[in-house]
């Protein structure tokens, strides 16, 4: 009787042995899930580039109606002077803002100001997002009317002048008509195409463009001018 007994618990022990392994078995173990950190406003402004104008935003407004969210923030920019590409920087930084966590909203509207302008008025700059990027960018220059900028705006767009002037005198000396006779144009065709340094030509366009100097400073020619002369002296056989 005792030894059926015995017999009976080690069978017991042996069952339940492998129905506690058989139950392991069916754990299936689940990766551990690798949790997204999580990037903050102050950590999208620390890791700012070099080239995104520095910002404050005062203030960020839901204004969702229906089925359409949007978002509006007023920005303030950290400057103190208007570099002459500051229209370039401030559309730079605004889309910066809006691909740092804005891109989910159907509309979002940035308003931009400079230090000292009311934030409550009409801002500088409205740029407009959606989904696939900027809508509209539109400086408001007036609005520096009555402030401490205008001055500073004011002679930010005589220097653009000043710069856009002298540009387009370039562009005019640059593709001025060749005030040459056929003979004269002749002789520099020939001594650019017969010029020793082709000897040298690695099939790059550094001697090209050696003796192409070469030819401009002797005759005071521009490129427009010499690439004139070449086009028709290989179109005459000169």
């Amino acid at each position: 009787m005792k030894r059926s007994i015995l017999i009976f618990c080690s069978i017991l022990i042996l069952f339940l042995s492998f129905c506690k392994k058989s139950e392991e078995q069916k754990v299936v173990r689940q990766p551990k899930e690798e949790k997204q950190p999580i990037i903050t406003q102050k950590q999208v402004e620390e890791e700012r580039p070099s080239n995104i104008l520095n910002y404050t935003i005062v203030e960020k407004k839901d204004i969702s109606y229906a089925n359409t969210p949007r978002m509006l923030y007023r920005v303030v920019l950290d400057v103190t002077d208007i570099p002459l590409d500051l229209e370039v920087q401030m559309k730079r930084t605004a889309s910066y803002i809006w691909e740092n966590g804005n891109k989910h909203w159907k509309e979002f509207t940035i308003f931009m100001y400079l230090p000292g302008m009311n934030t409550s008025g009409s801002a500088l700059v409205i740029a407009e997002f959606r989904p696939y990027g900027l809508k509209l960018f539109k400086v408001q220059g007036i609005v520096l009317s009555g402030t401490k900028w205008k001055e500073k705006a004011e002679q930010h767009l005589k220097l653009l002048s000043k710069i856009a002037s002298e540009k387009r005198k370039e562009i005019e000396k640059e593709t001025e008509p060749i005030r040459l006779s056929t003979e004269m144009q002749k002789k520099i065709y020939c001594e650019f195409v017969d010029d020793p340094l082709w000897a040298y030509d690695d099939g790059t366009d550094k001697i090209a463009l050696k003796i192409g100097e070469k030819c401009m400073k002797k005759y005071n020619l521009t490129r427009f001018q010499l690439s004139d002369i070449l086009l028709k002296g290989a179109e005459k056989g000169w």
